[in-house]
């Protein structure tokens, strides 16, 4: 497959990620006291929208089925490519109004739907065991660098964008 698979070390940089959620982890070793922990991650790059996305799953939850694993992600891709107008509909939906009542700097002036559309930027996939998948953005700065997740569940169906880190 296209996929690279290595470890990848992870700094905590959060008071949320504690012992119980390390735990749930299963290449972070246990015994680790640091503020870094690793994981196996399965990588790839593709074009997508005219830019570079990283394509990633955790290898451990694929198991055997390796081939159709990677068959059900083309096919997650395709339905990202043929829905990229209800992504950015739900993109709008869930935060233009957040920024533009909650994160606006002194003097900035509300962005419209398209000036928000045109700051975001699509930079990786992260699919799972289960087919639902989530996609994470640059924010452009509109909530202070911030990222953007969009989580998009195994129907596919879209559920919701939200600000994280």
């Amino acid at each position: 497959s296209d996929f690279k698979t290595e470890p990848e070390t992870k700094a905590i940089k959060s008071v949320w990620m504690s012992q119980d959620f390390l735990n749930m982890l299963p290449n972070a070793p246990k015994e680790n006291q640091t503020n870094e922990f690793r994981i196996k991650t399965s990588k790839t790059t593709i074009q997508l929208f005219g830019q570079s996305i990283d394509i990633t799953f955790d290898p451990d939850e694929v198991g055997e089925e390796l081939t159709k694993f990677i068959e059900n992600i083309n096919r997650q891709l395709n339905w990202i490519n043929l829905n990229k107008s209800a992504i950015d509909q739900t993109l709008i939906r869930d935060l233009l109004e957040l920024k533009n009542s909650s994160w606006l700097s002194e003097n900035e002036i509300a962005l419209t739907k398209q000036e928000f559309l045109n700051r975001i930027k699509l930079l990786s996939i992260n699919f799972f065991e289960d087919s639902s998948f989530e996609l994470f953005f640059d924010d452009g700065n509109i909530f202070a660098g911030h990222s953007i997740l969009l989580s998009i569940d195994p129907d596919p169906k879209i559920q919701e964008a939200t600000i994280v880190g």
